[in-house]
């Protein structure tokens, strides 16, 4: 048998099919976390200024996430389909970035604190929880996880 002819190994098309899987699935996460980065940007900019602390918060998620920090400025903010939030996976992480954000600046604004109530309302939240972190520090995600979970309204 010569080597134009010879079958590939069984175990190396399972190989391929695996990182095929595994791009779709990075793909779906990239666009999970683009829906996210974009309601936050949108939320950064309901108060009329996209403030230099905010613009660091996002730039961290991004990195921590895998994006190259550019992407805050490659792309600009979308409409937001608010219903669609309850559809978006990881709604205690994306409450917590919500709350990070809003404190950024370190002024409340109302226009946030009125935004951040709708998504966290969508994300089956009281909508307490925002003004229960006007006050309150919001702890690290982990212990955070925690205690949101008296906030649920699912």
């Amino acid at each position: 048998m010569n080597r134009s002819t010879k079958k590939a190994p069984d175990w190396l098309f399972l190989v391929g099919c695996q990182l095929k899987q595994c791009e779709r699935l990075q793909s779906v996460m990239d666009k999970l976390l683009h829906r996210k980065i974009n309601l936050l940007i949108h939320l950064a900019h309901v108060d009329g200024k996209f403030d230099e602390t905010e613009k660091e918060l996002l730039r961290a998620i991004l990195i921590e996430n895998g994006f190259h920090s550019d992407y805050l400025e490659e792309h600009n903010s979308m409409a937001v389909n608010l219903k669609a939030v309850s559809e978006i996976p990881g709604r205690v992480e994306l409450l917590y970035w919500v709350l990070k954000l809003i404190h950024a600046d370190g002024q409340l604004h109302p226009a946030e604190l009125a935004y951040s109530r709708l998504v966290a309302k969508q994300l089956g939240f009281k909508e307490d929880v925002i003004d229960h972190y006007r006050t309150n520090p919001i702890k690290a995600l982990i212990n955070f996880e925690k205690e949101v979970k008296t906030f649920e309204e699912r």
